[in-house]
């Protein structure tokens, strides 16, 4: 897969998109969701782990967008207003 998805790049995305945390101590996973005001629009979730490189081509699809907006977002050329009109909201 060409210029997947890492776990950096999904960091930095949930970060520009607000993203809360909302996993439980102990959780195998990090859970983050998104918001809209009080509408809930993508969960989604990362493993814990030092490793910036892992994988998580699962975030664009949580996202409900493709990974090339994704890596778009990562790399600040895509913004939250952008990600919310992309998914018709």
């Amino acid at each position: 897969m060409a210029n997947p998805i890492t776990q950096q790049a999904a960091r930095k995305v949930l970060k520009k998109l607000d993203a809360q945390k909302v996993s439980c101590k102990g959780n195998a996973h990090l859970k983050y969701a998104i918001y809209d005001g009080d509408t809930l629009l993508a969960v989604t979730g990362l493993r814990h782990s030092p490793n910036n490189d892992i994988p998580v081509p699962h975030v664009a699809k949580d996202l409900r967008v493709g990974p090339h907006f994704v890596l778009e977002m990562a790399r600040c050329t895509k913004e939250k207003k952008d990600w919310l009109r992309k998914i018709g909201h």
